[in-house]
């Protein structure tokens, strides 16, 4: 498979998702939001399981979960309910998710080295730097 697909699909993906977030009406309880989420995305991903036919059982994947799943699931609650209650405070859709991001990348990078033995280059070192400066720039009022 290209590596660009799945990155389009992502970044697309993330797209409609800012949009859709920016747009949830303030007269929604944001618990409830996430619950009406996460059962559309359900049904949607047991009607794409139930055409794909993977090649484990739904019980045989769930005897091999480990701590990343934990850890994911909170981590979707987190995402999922600070980008409505940012939204919700006036944050903007353009400059948030640029920060969010930034931030991110500065922080996934001595996870990635530390903990997963990626390499990073002089060139990642300069890119980096970058970062750090827009995010500095982007906030300045």
């Amino acid at each position: 498979m290209n590596p660009l697909l799945p990155i389009a699909l992502i970044a697309s993906s993330v797209l409609l998702y800012q949009i859709g977030q920016k747009s949830l009406p303030n007269n929604i309880n944001h618990w409830h939001a996430l619950i009406i989420y996460y059962s559309l995305a359900l049904l949607i991903v047991m009607g794409i399981t139930f055409f794909d036919r993977p090649e484990k059982t739904f019980l045989q994947s769930i005897q091999n979960i480990n701590w990343a799943v934990i850890l994911v699931t909170l981590s979707i609650v987190g995402i999922e309910l600070g980008w409505i209650l940012a939204f919700r405070a006036g944050s903007s859709l353009g400059i948030t998710g640029i920060i969010v991001n930034a931030i991110v990348a500065v922080l996934v990078i001595p996870i990635g080295i530390w903990f997963f033995k990626e390499k990073f280059s002089i060139v990642n070192f300069i890119g980096l730097i970058f970062c750090v400066v827009g995010l500095v720039l982007i906030t300045k009022k």
